[in-house]
């Protein structure tokens, strides 16, 4: 279940005569002054506090709000939270949302799917392993686009709470896991203490060393010990025992390969990864190559969305929902977004009397987005299908690595006769 309040610029809770008690929201208006734009913090209860703009009449200025909205699950939730604010505003309240505002970009933009992640590999590490620790970190970056890419980064990877602001030091952001600063002129620079802590980790790196600081305990929803000198010690004889053990298993592997290209034979049971003719023996010999050397990646279909006029995710939690409601603009198509690590990608859209009414594919390789059109109202089967053939569209071909099917259900299509 899910609760939404709306509040003011200045911390009001905005009632419309309804007969609650009035409310003031001194956080609220320490947000606004601080230019909050998204404040998320997870737990057994999620809390979203988002910066956005509404008019009363067509003619009218559009006014300044937040909407506060805590939900009992993340699945789902900037489609839930934007649904359920775009009915209470224009429904309930007969107001309209304004979108096109650059200070309610992030707000227009809170849905819209995967984004190219600003900064590089070994910063991330960095920073993930400086949230491990408990430590609060400051970064800038240049747009809406980058800050929402680390948004949707972080909250999965250790920022319990999180903010994107125009001025992330101020008080009521001092509990922050992680605070995101718009308007710098980089799309990732680490600022302050952070910038220090991630040059320092980088640069012990690059000469061989390993720092080690003391930890906390997190403010998480799950609880974790700290570990003890003794436990930290008998985790590095395991891993050397372990790397040990990988080490005379990938050098029997190269010499069972060894012996198979030679046209020597090996025991039963210890059929090579990789035999003359270059095929693989097992999948299960594939996987412990996979897990060996970390370059056979698993493919992966993730973070799609179907934009009609809401925006819609595809993926919950890592899988597929099974239906979606859509409206289709004055544009009147579909646009379809998502990544993979696959080269192809290929779509195909099917009305309920078994027409196809699209069939298309694209060039993956990282993300994908693609606008489908000829459409009709009414239940539609859209097909995603992923694979490594850039030749193929036929979402039922050999090539595909991963088919998934969606109900979208279709609304606003104008007819042609």
């Amino acid at each position: 279940m899910a609760e939404l309040t709306i509040y003011d610029s200045q911390g009001n809770r905005y009632t419309d005569g309804d007969g609650a008690p009035a409310e003031v929201s001194t956080r609220i208006e320490n947000f606004f002054f601080g230019g909050v734009r998204v404040y998320m913090k997870t737990g057994s209860k999620t809390e979203l506090v988002v910066f956005f703009r509404a008019r009363q009449t067509k003619s009218g200025r559009a006014e300044q709000y937040f909407a506060l909205y805590r939900s009992d699950t993340v699945s789902q939730l900037f489609t839930r939270f934007k649904e359920d604010l775009r009915r209470r505003v224009e429904d309930e309240y007969d107001m309209s949302l304004q979108t096109t505002s650059d200070d309610v970009e992030l707000f227009a933009k809170l849905d819209s799917g995967a984004k190219p992640v600003p900064g590089t590999d070994d910063e991330h590490r960095t920073l993930s392993a400086l949230l491990e620790e408990g430590q609060s970190l400051r970064v800038g970056t240049r747009d809406a686009d980058s800050a929402l890419a680390l948004l949707y980064k972080y909250v999965q990877d250790g920022a319990g709470e999180i903010a994107i602001a125009e001025n992330t030091q101020i008080s009521d952001l001092e509990g922050c896991d992680l605070t995101i600063e718009l308007g710098h002129d980089e799309d990732f620079v680490p600022l302050g203490e952070t910038e220090s802590r991630v040059a320092q980790r980088l640069t012990g790196s690059s000469a061989g060393t390993t720092e080690t600081q003391p930890s906390r305990p997190r403010a998480t929803g799950s609880e974790t010990e700290p570990e003890s000198s003794t436990l930290g010690s008998a985790a590095r004889w395991g891993a050397i025992a372990v790397g040990s053990v990988l080490v005379l298993g990938l050098l029997a592997l190269v010499a069972i390969n060894g012996a198979a290209v030679a046209g020597v034979g090996v025991p039963a049971g210890l059929n090579p990864v990789v035999v003359a003719d270059g095929h693989t023996s097992s999948p299960a010999d594939d996987e412990s190559l996979a897990d060996a050397d970390g370059d056979a990646d698993e493919p992966t279909l993730e973070a799609v969305t179907i934009d009609g006029t809401e925006s819609h995710s595809l993926t919950s939690n890592g899988e597929f929902v099974d239906s979606v409601s859509v409206t289709v603009g004055d544009d009147q198509l579909l646009a379809l977004a998502g990544e993979s690590n696959q080269e192809q990608v290929a779509f195909r859209l099917v009305d309920d009397s078994g027409d196809v009414l699209v069939q298309d594919s694209r060039v993956a390789g990282g993300s994908f987005n693609a606008h489908l059109t000829e459409l009709s109202n009414g239940d539609l089967t859209l097909t995603i299908a992923v694979g490594d053939d850039v030749e193929s569209d036929d979402v039922n071909g050999d090539w595909v690595t991963i088919r998934e099917e969606v109900t979208v259900t279709v609304d606003g299509v104008e007819s042609t006769d």
